[in-house]
């Protein structure tokens, strides 16, 4: 990609998101065929992030239910 083709429609980041999103479902859907434990190991580690930061105030939880919905997109099955 251009970095110096302007953003006439500001859509640079959310192209740049889908192409990377794709990539990761891709590639995880291709790593779990030979270690089908690896969608739980991702949902571990970022839960043992989150509770570590012990969420308390709005900001904290929010962010927690974020990463959460975030990770769970990029992990699910392309069957689902």
């Amino acid at each position: 990609m251009d970095d110096k083709k302007p953003d006439r429609f500001d859509v640079n980041e959310g192209a740049r998101k889908l192409a990377v999103d794709a990539a990761i479902r891709a590639l995880v859907d291709h790593a779990s065929a030979t270690d089908p434990d690896l969608r739980h190991r991702i949902l571990a580690t970022v839960e043992t992030y989150i509770t570590a930061l012990e969420p308390q105030s709005e900001l904290e939880v929010d962010f927690a239910e974020r990463a959460r919905a975030h990770v769970e997109s990029l992990i699910r099955p392309a069957s689902s």
